[in-house]
């Protein structure tokens, strides 16, 4: 026959897993209830935390005779329980899941097993929604992470996105903006080309070459490292690698020239005219 000590003992275990079975479910239905909820929403809850209050008062009895240090725990828990029931009408939803979890977390430190605060996974996931519910809506000025290996560092965001995955109607101007700056510089290259007189060298002998390719990797470093604000960055670097896209053509048309033995631009390379009306040296059609 069990002692009366071990029969406690069992009664207040009885007792401590109702509490925690119901916490859980007073907590689950909560979640489903709307900030706007009618009458008799929350019954079902009133009803758990009911059962609670009663599992409560019996565990005071059966602490009182094994673990008297516990009574006044479980007394306390009581009053929480009781107040947030008849008052669970005028609570706001958010502010009564806490108090759940309040009384939750009072239970689980009189028992070990369900010390939630020991469990690593558990510990990271709350941490990381605490830091996100503190946290204020992040501006594009704000830092991001970029990957360099297995190196995670942290610098000032350069390219900035919004927070809901769409750009800006601002980011797209400076996007638009680093366009059209790109085509002004190969406006000015082309004229320096002109004013050299160097338009008809092959490509990597004309200036324009190399300012495209040696401004568009200034530009795009620069935008990367060194401006502060967000959106001259993004400028920036948008108008460096619009420069640095003619680096293809470049390539091609050296590639063709050196392939044709060609020493003009691919833009002069044109079949000769001669008297007769022949292109090329052959007749047209019908001659």
């Amino acid at each position: 026959m069990l002692s009366l000590d071990n029969r406690e003992i069992g009664f207040l275990d009885y007792n401590f897993d109702n509490i925690m079975r119901n916490l859980i479910a007073t907590e689950i239905h909560l979640r489903d209830l709307t900030s706007g909820r009618e009458q008799g929403h929350d019954s079902c809850c009133r009803k758990h935390l009911l059962f609670i209050e009663n599992e409560l008062g019996e565990a005071q009895s059966h602490s009182a005779v094994i673990k008297p240090e516990l009574f006044k725990v479980f007394k306390k828990l009581e009053g929480k329980v009781i107040d947030l029931r008849k008052n669970l009408s005028t609570v706001e939803i958010t502010d009564a899941i806490n108090r759940v979890r309040e009384i939750r977390k009072g239970m689980e430190q009189i028992n070990p097993e369900y010390d939630t605060s020991n469990c690593v996974s558990c510990a990271g996931v709350e941490k990381k929604v605490e830091k996100l519910l503190n946290s204020k809506p992040e501006s594009p000025a704000q830092k991001r992470k970029t990957y360099k290996g297995d190196k995670v560092n942290n610098v000032n965001t350069k390219l900035s996105i919004g927070g809901n995955g769409m750009l800006s109607g601002k980011e797209v101007g400076y996007i638009a903006g680093g366009n059209f700056l790109g085509k002004g510089v190969d406006m000015l290259a082309a004229y320096v080309d002109t004013s050299m007189a160097s338009a008809a060298k092959p490509v990597f002998e004309r200036p324009s070459t190399w300012i495209s390719i040696l401004g568009g990797l200034g530009l795009t470093i620069v935008g990367l490292k060194y401006v502060k604000d967000p959106n001259y960055a993004l400028a920036s670097t948008v108008c460096g690698t619009n420069l640095l896209t003619n680096v293809v053509d470049y390539a091609q048309e050296a590639l063709v020239t050196e392939t044709m033995g060609l020493g003009m631009p691919m833009a002069l390379r044109v079949a000769p005219m001669i008297p007769n009306g022949h292109v090329g040296g052959r007749p047209f059609a019908g001659q």
